[in-house]
């Protein structure tokens, strides 16, 4: 069983993250929940069976908290990946990142690379129509991408 925390909900929770993580339900257990809307963390938290937290850190410090769930980040901006890498728990990052800041992404490489975090993007846009059709241009008659 994976224990995870939560950061953020972000405008798919309902359509596509909260179904998810009931689907995997057997797999996968919310120990933790940080919202910067305390309401809203405390009502998803009850109803997830977890702990609503008051900020990032405390989520990142419980030991029963191995994986985070970053579906949005709010206010705070990269400051729950950094933390998150800074303590060594992997990350699923479902939100926008960094929207090519690349000093900022830069110094984020740098600091899982060190510490040996991981961060793993959600990358959803790899099942639109427009990228299946590309992949298949790709294997039958562009041939292998030169640059990207």
């Amino acid at each position: 069983m994976i224990e995870a925390g939560i950061i953020g909900f972000g405008p798919r929770w309902d359509s596509a993250w909260r179904p998810a993580l009931e689907w995997f339900a057997g797999r996968i257990r919310i120990r933790a929940v940080y919202d910067p809307v305390a309401n809203l963390a405390e009502q998803t938290a009850a109803r997830l069976g977890a702990t609503a937290v008051p900020a990032i850190v405390p989520l990142l410090e419980r030991q029963d908290v191995r994986v985070v769930l970053i579906f949005d980040w709010g206010w705070q901006g990269p400051v729950a990946l950094r933390r998150a890498c800074q303590r060594d728990k992997p990350v699923l990052m479902a939100t926008d990142i960094l929207d090519g800041d690349w000093p900022q992404l830069l110094a984020l490489d740098e600091t899982c690379t060190t510490r040996g975090g991981m961060v793993l993007p959600a990358l959803g846009l790899r099942y639109t129509p427009a990228t299946c059709r590309l992949r298949e241009l790709i294997v039958t008659s562009l041939g292998p991408p030169r640059e990207i």
